[in-house]
């Protein structure tokens, strides 16, 4: 049979033989870096490559968040006429409202002046303001503009009665004539 040979070793055996006497502090420090610097040096490399992982998620977390603000943003960019248009339908509403609100009732107002106006009265021309209303009207008698000017003088809703024209036309016997009516507020 063959012989066996030893494997190189290049540390004399009296050097491995030999206990070696630890010296000091420095030398406990190294001796225990020594035999635990693999596993110290495996975590750490484990927990630089996680922690390069994380910053690689982060970042495309940004990176998504970015594209949907931007996709988000044109949607919000187009309903800003639209809510422009709403605010300011808002606001005619409520000026709206508030005019109705102060506003006289002129329909209940026409309804019961046209009641009480004598048949062969025939108003030609009406405007109104909120205080006044002015008329212009022709009639076949001069009763019936006497009754006229009676139910107005009668109404509480109705402060001063002016005439501001009259006269009488000969032609056609009609009696013509144009007032301004001031009203309670």
């Amino acid at each position: 049979m063959p012989e066996t040979i030893d494997p190189i070793n290049f540390i004399p055996e009296e050097l491995l033989k030999k206990e070696e006497e630890k010296k000091g502090p420095l030398a406990i420090v190294f001796d225990w870096t020594i035999a635990s610097g693999r596993k110290i040096l495996v975590i750490t490399a484990a927990i630089v490559i996680t922690i390069f992982l994380i910053r690689i998620k982060i970042d495309y977390d940004i990176s998504k968040s970015v594209e949907k603000i931007e996709s988000q943003e044109a949607k919000i960019s187009s309903l800003v006429k639209t809510e422009r248009d709403h605010l300011q339908i808002q606001k005619k509403l409520k000026l709206l409202n508030s005019v109705k609100s102060n506003e006289i009732n002129w329909a209940e107002r026409f309804n019961k002046f046209s009641k009480n106006l004598p048949s062969d009265v025939l108003i030609e021309k009406i405007t109104y303001t909120k205080n006044s209303v002015t008329l212009s009207a022709t009639t076949n008698s001069v009763q019936s503009f006497a009754k006229f000017l009676t139910i107005l003088i009668s109404d509480s809703q109705i402060k001063e009665i002016l005439l501001t024209e009259s006269h009488y036309v000969t032609e056609d016997k009609s009696y013509t004539f144009s007032m301004e009516v001031n009203l309670n507020e």
